[in-house]
């Protein structure tokens, strides 16, 4: 009990500590809602398929606004996105709010959205931090076999959702990753659950999308977790190690290697 009361009340100092400021706008006729936190240089959050801007965890935020206004971002809610959509609506927030140059930092599906970013607007980007990043490669099978989850109840969906993305998860490790989530409310609507699915599987099964890493003018921090149990993590490292403007770090961790090693992958998507 004393543990659990101890790791509620650093969760609690800790988003008093990092200042969150929720807000929404309206970007091409959709509504965005985003966090903003800490100060200095632009840097923006994109989260990754079937979960909220919720899910990114307060110690890895922090860290990165050591310096930093970060802009965490959450899916525009619609029927039939596509990559352009979702593309054209991170610009236009970066245009609306003023941002020069701002590092854009995707993880997973939110990867594809950065390198689709600095692909068709390559001067409103400084450089991208790609975590764990979906390529377009369709003749390589990228996903490997996730865990699957036992029951519908609250707990056993995260656990589902940690199985997938923490290496040798225990369920007995699921208050502590609670805690650090921004909110408990990660899951994206059904609708939404199941158009970003056929927009990623569409956009990584295009072969025109194959080429899009190499004529990549930005730098780019690439994040490769070791026991990746979503991608594989052998093809992002045959599309990024001889990228002239890549840096790649491997992660001993999982797919969410910002939950096991929050201040390792802030260093290295940072650097």
């Amino acid at each position: 009990m004393k543990k659990i009361l101890i790791g509620l009340y650093l969760s609690i100092n800790l988003c008093v500590a990092l200042a969150f400021s929720k807000q929404s706008v309206t970007i091409n006729n959709h509504k965005l809602h985003y966090y903003k936190v800490g100060h200095g240089k632009p840097v923006v959050l994109i989260m990754g398929y079937g979960l909220t801007n919720n899910f990114w965890p307060k110690p890895f935020i922090k860290c990165l606004s050591h310096g930093h206004t970060v802009y965490v971002l959450d899916y525009i809610q619609v029927d039939k996105p596509d990559m352009n959509m979702l593309v054209d609506t991170v610009h236009g927030f970066i245009r609306h709010a003023d941002l020069e140059h701002p590092e854009v930092i995707g993880w997973s599906m939110g990867g594809g959205i950065a390198l689709a970013l600095a692909n068709k607007y390559q001067y409103s980007v400084s450089k991208l931090g790609l975590i764990s990043t979906v390529v377009a490669e369709p003749t390589i099978s990228q996903i490997v076999m996730p865990y699957t989850a036992k029951d519908n109840s609250d707990d056993e969906k995260l656990n589902y959702v940690f199985g997938n993305n923490i290496h040798n998860y225990e369920s007995g490790n699921l208050t502590k990753y609670k805690q650090e989530m921004l909110s408990t409310n990660i899951f994206v609507d059904e609708k939404t659950l199941s158009s970003q699915k056929a927009l990623l599987s569409a956009w990584m099964a295009d072969p025109d999308n194959s080429l899009m890493v190499r004529h990549i003018k930005v730098p780019m921090n690439v994040v490769i977790a070791k026991h990746d149990s979503i991608l594989n993590p052998q093809v992002q490292m045959s599309v990024f190690k001889n990228h002239p403007k890549t840096k790649v770090t491997v992660i001993d961790s999982g797919h969410a290697s910002f939950y096991q090693h929050p201040g390792q992958v802030c260093d290295a998507v940072l650097q």
